[in-house]
């Protein structure tokens, strides 16, 4: 009897269900419940009615499919944190788009501002995971980083001074200028004076880096600025 009503489990087809229930997907934690009797008959006709109910619980333990993965972004850098490409790629889940077989997907991700490596001025980069989650709980990381760069060359804050022509002893401190970047706030400069072999010109030269890491490369711009100072006096040599 027991194996009778087993085999009768195992061809069951559930009864009962509404038209909603027929239209529309199967969603977690849904209960059916589906009532009804057996009728069991034997050789002389006697027969005799058996009640059986089954109830049927939805349990989702599959994981969201990560259908794209996120990916890399990378921008040039504006001097303010490029904080609004980064919301939008944060917003957009760094692009990534992800399928449930039961309910919805939510998503979220562990972006933080301290997790922001950055490697000179306002340049760096920041790893984040975003992780696609169902209404049971399930869940699916991808992981893509967002990189700011700095690719633009500093600028002098004033032109450079004009070539001069003085006497020997008459040779004027070179003036101080300033180099500025969108992305460095503290651009390195350095000053250098150049004397050549011949005994009537002097050369200084000004230079300014910005946009080297330490350890990844970055983009590197030299700004190089010249200044003559052509002597008079042929007779003197500059000591």
């Amino acid at each position: 009897m027991s194996a009778f009503l087993g085999s009768l489990v195992a061809l069951y087809t559930p009864g009962g269900l509404t038209e909603e229930d027929l239209c529309r997907a199967v969603r977690e934690r849904d209960v059916y419940v589906d009532e009804f009797s057996l009728t069991l008959q034997d050789k002389c006709g006697a027969t005799t009615k058996i009640p059986a109910i089954v109830t049927i619980r939805v349990e989702d333990k599959v994981p969201p499919k990560i259908v794209y993965p996120a990916q890399n972004r990378t921008v040039e850098c504006d001097g303010q944190g490029n904080t609004a490409e980064l919301s939008a790629w944060l917003a957009s889940h760094g692009g990534a788009w992800a399928f449930d077989n039961c309910c919805d997907v939510t998503w979220t991700n562990d972006y933080s501002p301290e997790n922001f490596v950055y490697t000179c001025g306002k340049a760096g980069s920041v790893t984040v995971t975003f992780t696609a989650t169902d209404c049971a709980g399930n869940s699916s990381p991808t992981t893509a980083t967002f990189q700011i760069v700095d690719i633009k060359k500093p600028w002098w804050d004033q032109p450079m001074p004009g070539d001069l022509v003085v006497e020997c002893d008459q040779v004027p401190k070179p003036p101080p200028v300033r180099a500025l970047d969108i992305c460095d706030p503290e651009v390195e400069g350095s000053f250098q004076e150049i004397r050549w072999p011949f005994p009537w010109l002097l050369e200084l030269l000004w230079n300014t880096v910005a946009g080297e890491g330490s350890k990844t490369h970055l983009g590197r711009a030299v700004n190089l600025a010249k200044k003559k100072y052509t002597r008079r006096n042929l007779g003197r040599r500059l000591g």
